[in-house]
């Protein structure tokens, strides 16, 4: 088990099963944990799993890099009829934070308090350079905008800013 090297409340673990992928998210879910997380779930998906589920109970909140990396995801591998991405123990906090978003039709959020898939292990974190990182944060936000005006508004200055450091 290799330790995520972000702050030590803030990490992810995962196990899978012969079908489905498993995701906890603890601490913060932000822009420094994304990136392993969006490459755990391209790797699930790549190896056909049916469903990826994501545990929200010992998440405190998330921030618009990792909510938009979500709905990249889910929104990309929606139509693939192969896998589903579902949210659970989401926190009144979390659920509004989507909610003002506009993403409770977009994201599939179920309730389930235990799910047991057996060993879980933490992510092992990987080093990106800024400009990964950059390009994950415009595409989580740019995903975020085009859903609906208010996102266009609230996050137009941090698309701006973010495509000028991609390019």
């Amino acid at each position: 088990m290799i330790e995520n090297k972000t702050s030590s409340n803030d990490f992810i673990e995962v196990a899978e099963t012969e079908h489905t992928a498993y995701v906890k998210i603890h601490g913060k879910g932000t822009f420094k944990i994304a990136p392993d997380f969006k490459g755990f779930v391209e790797q699930m998906i790549k190896k056909n799993v049916r469903g990826i589920l994501i545990d929200l109970y010992s998440c405190e909140t998330l921030d618009s890099t990792f909510i938009g990396t979500i709905t990249s995801l889910t929104l990309k591998y929606r139509n693939n009829n192969k896998s589903r991405i579902r949210l659970f123990n989401v926190s009144k906090h979390i659920h509004c934070i989507l909610k003002n978003l506009g993403l409770l039709s977009v994201l599939d959020i179920f309730c389930e308090e235990n799910i047991d898939t057996g060993k879980f292990e933490n992510i092992s974190a990987t080093n990106k350079s800024k400009v990964e990182i950059a390009d994950l944060m415009l595409d989580a936000h740019e995903t975020l905008a085009s859903l609906n005006d208010k996102n266009a508004a609230e996050f137009k200055n941090v698309v701006e800013m973010l495509s000028k450091t991609v390019k």
